[in-house]
């Protein structure tokens, strides 16, 4: 059948579908030996191409079923949603024009109408679809079921009674009942995707394989509902699976029912397509068909980047263990497939490294290291066949992605780091042995995998080679970690596309520089040459301006190697002119910003996102919003608010990533206590009034406290309850958003009561308000379907950590309550390290990928209560799973440092309690790899970090307003109701 592609898959198959496989002509070459892929060493790269079998000239030139289930909405089948109808002559008009762009298959049939929450609409649709649809279908039978099963017999139509009595002769066929239909509609009419999870798993027999579908087609919000969809597909689809080459066990139980289900071919589609079903498929494979499969791993996928990006890697053993079994191979023993299945089984494993080159919502970069281990999982099967499978050129590109935007292997960091300071930044030799090698030594392994790609046949977009560390004439650049995905300009004129081409590969050779000289010096080239910057242009020299201003703030110097970061290096000047370095200098950030208005570019996309969160003043941010095409109206509901109701013109237009950008923005200008010029004085600041002001960088003055600027926005002289309003009206299921309050809540200097923050002694009492408004707000977040992953977990035991710090000995009072509300952390803490056991295929794996700061400041907040307990049950964990823990602190520089910053607050908080002490020092010492049981130094060093408030800016107006604050008895209202009109 065909099944619907869901608003989840358009935005990640749109850049995937839209560009289809190019043909390209057969490599001269008969056969190029393969390189090792079952290697798993950072140094693996990508197989070179095999012979291809008698008879298929090129894989790309056949036809698949998984074509079919991945048209998207960027293929010209718009997405599904019935508007306001006034007339039947429109709504008819809107389901033909439907009806003409999509075929109508049961699948989609129904996930149209579930997706219709007014019956008479449902009753319209269903009556003029209804003769188009055969009654052979469980989907339409579960459609017929939904619809009339409340209404009495007797208002039945003589086709309802038909339909009925057929169904009826149909489910007895299969051993079904219409028990069966109503449990179906009881799970996909649960309330939430979680509780659709809960009833599928509840009661799982005699349930086809459209129900899954249909629920990976909602966004699922917890892991624990992810990880038993996993389970679900595993045990009830693959375990199932027939291979070719073996009889069909008879009498399978809690299967037979649902076979022919997913084995027919849909009587909506074409009989050419019907046809190709037929014949592609495996006669004696019926569990589930490649099609419904093909998009079964599409939606895990999609889910698993969304909420548990370490499950990519069990869903491609998923795919791999399909493809073995169809084909009657099994592991450590390749199967011969003849030309149709080798064709088949190519386009499959191409399709999906395709959709492993995706990055995750959750830490793209760290969480790279999942999807290249997902690839390995498919280019090492491609090897186990024979033939062996064949990259097409799309798979080469996301093979290439992905190690562009994965870490740096110890050679290729050796090579980043001795490179010349001048321009081309040519190796620098180390000793004689570095003299003899030769440059393809330092190529770096996306280099590498571009010329297997040219092996094959196929070239690739110059950008890949540049941040790869060669440029397109050879001379080298900075090997630049970037998270690219492909898009195509299909839309645009050819004259068009390769002026946008010459610039993004320009702007590539900006980002691939280590200094503001660099960067600019590559900019005026391109211009010099007659090139029109574009949006990619600016954006890349706006974010190399920005992190010079930040760096130039910056007392330590930078010790991450070139292109592992954002940041930039010190400009290497020593040997210039005065007049020369004045030419080289490039111009301010806002300077170019005006240059790129004048140019006619509009800020969107990333480059907006990025302006917006480094914005220097909220007005700043709201001109940024202006100029990027925003409607006025929607500027001035964001920034001022309104009715409790979001309006539909402002949803449509403001995105989740607009939106949490936005209170990014908001909450970094809450109002903060700052050392003033003596140490005995404190002072606040609220905003940045001064042109040119970086908040970063301030010095506070003599005054002792500094007013907010007098702003045209109201609603912005109070960000937090502004915040709180936003996201009560709002309620995003994008958690970033709710992060961004958060994190606010988080910080040490934060005020929230004037009259507390500006005492040492009642500091407690500020905090103690933070830690109220976290709760309030956890609770509306949770309201909303939502759970923490480690980030939020950060935020919420930082601010609990520093009301802890504050108050736990000020007073009895105090010390209940956070005794009390402690819970609240360890529930959390609770919900991310359950379920660590082992996985299928021998994975052993976290739920969340648990770094060293998250579990050091689950540590600090148990530690400043005195829950040694508490303490003691994390390091058990820990210790169990210190393989994974130790992998995860690989993928970061200073991965291991904060792990062993873990281990030494632990002693730090233990100490004083012999049972706590010699219990954690018997654990910490069984694992070898975390140095040890800390020493006395070790521990009063960490004790010695400063903890206390730090300097964040300056403010140079002196008004005070009193009823800007947060008072005691209205921090619960302003949360729970938003902050007012």
């Amino acid at each position: 059948m065909v099944i619907v592609p869901s608003k989840l898959e358009r935005n990640q198959l749109q850049e995937l579908q839209q560009s289809p496989v190019v043909h390209h002509p057969k490599p001269a070459t008969k056969s190029i030996p393969p390189l090792n892929t079952t290697s798993h060493e950072d140094d693996a790269v990508p197989p070179s191409p095999s012979q291809i079998p008698e008879g298929v000239e090129n894989i790309s030139q056949t036809t698949a079923p998984l074509t079919l289930a991945a048209k998207q909405e960027g293929d010209g089948i718009p997405q599904w949603s019935l508007p306001s109808l006034e007339s039947e002559k429109e709504f008819f008009e809107t389901v033909e024009r439907y009806e003409r762009a999509t075929a109508l298959s049961p699948g989609v049939i129904l996930a149209k109408i579930l997706d219709m929450n007014d019956r008479s609409k449902r009753e319209r649709f269903w009556l003029y679809i209804r003769p188009k649809v055969s009654y052979r279908h469980l989907p339409i039978i579960t459609i017929h079921y939904l619809l009339r099963s409340s209404v009495p017999k007797t208002e039945w139509t003589f086709h309802d009674r038909s339909f009925h009595e057929k169904a009826q002769t149909l489910l007895d066929s299969r051993g079904m009942s219409w028990r069966d239909v109503s449990n179906w509609i009881n799970i996909l009419t649960a309330p939430s995707p979680g509780e659709m999870v809960g009833r599928l798993v509840a009661d799982p027999l005699n349930l086809p394989t459209f129900i899954l579908l249909e629920i990976l087609r909602r966004d699922i919000s917890k892991v624990k509902s992810l990880r038993s969809l996993l389970d679900y597909s595993r045990d009830r689809i693959l375990k199932l699976i027939v291979p070719t080459r073996s009889p069909i066990p008879e009498n399978r139980p809690g299967t037979a029912e649902d076979i022919e289900e997913t084995t027919k071919p849909d009587i909506s589609t074409s009989s050419e397509e019907n046809h190709h079903h037929t014949v592609a498929k495996p006669q004696s494979f019926k569990k589930i068909e490649e099609t419904s499969f093909t998009v079964l791993i599409s939606r895990l996928l999609y889910q698993a980047r969304r909420i548990w990006p370490s499950a990519m890697v069990d869903v491609a053993h998923m795919a791999a263990h399909f493809l073995r079994s169809v084909s009657g191979s099994s592991v450590g023993s390749p199967g011969s497939l003849d030309t149709r299945t080798f064709v088949r089984f190519c386009e499959m494993n191409n399709y999906f490294l395709r959709l492993l080159a995706l990055p995750s919502s959750l830490e793209p970069l760290q969480s790279m290291t999942y999807n290249w281990s997902a690839q390995k999982v498919l280019l090492t099967l491609a090897g186990q066949f024979e033939p062996p499978l064949r990259l097409d050129h799309a798979s080469y590109r996301a093979v290439i992605q992905v190690l562009t935007a994965s870490k740096k292997s110890a050679r290729e960091a050796r090579s980043a780091t001795f490179r010349n300071r001048s321009w081309p930044p040519w190796r620098v030799e180390q000793d004689g042995m570095d003299a003899q090698r030769s440059q393809d030594e330092d190529f770096s392994r996306v280099i590498s995998a571009i010329m297997r790609s040219k092996e094959s046949g196929y070239t690739q977009d110059s950008q890949l080679s540049i941040f790869g560390g060669l440029d397109t004439d050879g001379t080298p650049t900075i090997h630049t970690r970037k998270l690219l995905k492909w898009r195509t300009l299909g839309s645009f004129t050819q004259a068009r596309e390769s002026r946008d081409d010459e610039a993004r590969v320009w702007a590539a050779r900006v980002e691939t520089t280590r200094d503001v000289h660099e960067a600019w010096g590559a900019f005026t080239e391109f211009c010099r040459k007659g090139g029109q910057a574009n949006l990619s242009m600016y954006f890349a020299m706006l974010k190399k301006l920005n992190y010079e201003s930040r760096r130039s703030g910056q007392e330590s110097n930078i010790h991450a190697r070139p292109g592992d970061g954002l940041e930039v290096f010190p400009v290497s000047d020593d040997n210039f002119t005065i007049f020369y370095r004045l030419r080289l200098q490039p111009p301010t950030l806002q300077d170019l910003y005006q240059e790129m208005r004048a140019a006619g570019v509009r800020p969107s996309g990333r480059c907006l996102s990025f302006l917006l969160r480094h914005a220097r003043t909220t007005d700043e941010g709201l001109q940024y919003l202006l100029d990027s095409g925003l409607d006025i109206q929607v500027v001035a509901y964001l920034a001022n608010g309104g009715e409790r109701q979001v309006p539909a013109n402002v949803v449509a237009q403001v995105s989740d990533r607009m939106l949490t950008d936005f209170i990014s923005l908001v909450c970094r200008f809450a109002p903060r206590v700052v050392k003033t010029g003596s140490d005995s004085e404190l002072g606040i600041i609220e905003h940045v009034s001064k042109k040119g002001f970086s908040l970063a960088h301030s010095h506070v003055g003599t005054v002792r406290e500094a007013g907010a600027q007098r702003l045209h926005h109201s609603r912005l002289r109070t960000p937090l309850q502004h915040t709180a309003f936003l996201l009560k009206s709002w309620q995003p299921k994008f958690r970033p958003a709710w992060y961004a309050l958060f994190k606010s809540l988080a910080r040490k200097d934060l005020v929230m009561v004037r009259r507390f923050a500006l005492d040492p002694e009642r500091m407690c009492e500020n905090h103690e308000q933070a830690w109220r408004v976290t709760m309030l707000a956890l609770k509306d977040f949770q309201n909303c379907d939502l759970e923490l992953d480690p980030e939020g977990f950060l935020f919420i035991c930082q601010t609990f950590a520093k009301y802890a710090e504050a108050a736990f000995h000020k007073s009895e009072a105090h010390q209940l309550l956070l005794i009390k509300t402690s819970h609240i952390i360890r529930a959390e803490y609770a919900k991310l390290t359950d379920g660590n056991e082992e996985l299928s295929y021998g994975i052993s794996r976290l739920w969340h990928t648990l770094e060293g700061p998250h579990l050091h400041a689950y540590v600090r907040a148990m530690g400043l209560i005195g829950d040694h307990a508490a303490i003691i049950s994390l390091l058990e964990w820990m210790v169990k799973n210190h393989e994974e823990l130790e992998a995860i602190a690989l993928q970061t520089t200073n991965g291991y440092r904060m792990l062993r910053q873990t281990v030494v607050a632990i002693k730090a908080f233990c100490d004083g309690t012999d049972y706590a002490v010699a219990t954690a020092q018997a654990l910490v010492e069984q694992v070898k790899g975390w140095g040890g049981w800390p020493g006395e130094e070790e521990v009063r060093n960490y004790l010695d970090q400063g903890n206390g408030i730090r300097d964040t800016g300056t403010s140079e107006d002196e008004d005070e307003d009193e009823e800007d604050d947060w008072g005691e008895e209205d921090v619960e209202a302003q949360v729970a109701g938003g902050s007012g009109n």
